[in-house]
């Protein structure tokens, strides 16, 4: 998903990818009305 959005070079959307303290690897990105979505999952080794 990052990787698509990336190569898009849409301005809202340039996420990066973030492991957490709490175990989650999380990917955040702002829609073009400001909400912030935030996809997560488990971290792997």
């Amino acid at each position: 998903m990052q990787q698509g959005l990336l190569a898009k070079a849409y301005g809202y959307a340039r996420p990066g990818v973030e492991d957490t303290p709490w175990g989650r690897r999380e990917m955040q990105v702002r829609d073009p009305f400001g909400n912030r979505l935030v996809f997560a999952g488990p971290q792997t080794a």
